[in-house]
């Protein structure tokens, strides 16, 4: 957590927020946070600076990483859950409406192609190092026809 940012934490008058922290030189988001509001707050702060809070750019050059794009999944509630891609939604929705400008960022998981690339070629590593060639075909097996199964078959 970096004091100053959030906007929950008391700030003394006067005391800068970069004198808490250094340079922040990427942003990654792994889970959906629990409290969106401060998230979406302080990762906008970040992407409109040049990774110091106080000093706003006009291009972003702060770049952020995004994974587990499901927009919703099941759980053992009866109805579809948002998922982090339902966060990823209101975040770029949020930066396009501050800055005019789409977010640039890169997103990592089912179904984006880099996930399987990937996948596919730990398996033909794996072959290779016990004398055989890489498979033919790979199935992909998953829980949300959506973002699992789609990539799979993408």
């Amino acid at each position: 957590q970096i004091p100053g940012l959030d906007p929950d934490v008391r700030v003394e008058r006067g005391e800068r927020v970069e004198a808490m922290h250094g340079k922040i030189n990427a942003v990654f988001v792994v889970a959906d946070p629990i409290p969106w509001g401060r998230d979406l707050q302080i990762i906008c702060d970040v992407l409109q600076s040049n990774g110091l809070i106080h000093h706003r750019i006009s291009e972003q050059e702060v770049p952020i990483y995004l994974s587990t794009p499901d927009f919703q999944y099941m759980a053992e509630h009866p109805l579809p859950r948002f998922g982090n891609g339902s966060f990823y939604f209101v975040l770029k929705s949020i930066f396009q409406e501050l800055t005019g400008r789409e977010m640039k960022h890169e997103i990592y998981g089912k179904p984006y192609p880099i996930t399987y690339q990937y996948a596919e070629g730990l398996l033909a590593d794996q072959a290779k190092a016990r004398g055989h060639s890489g498979p033919e075909t790979i199935y992909g097996i998953g829980d949300n026809p959506l973002t699992d199964i789609r990539g799979a078959n993408e």
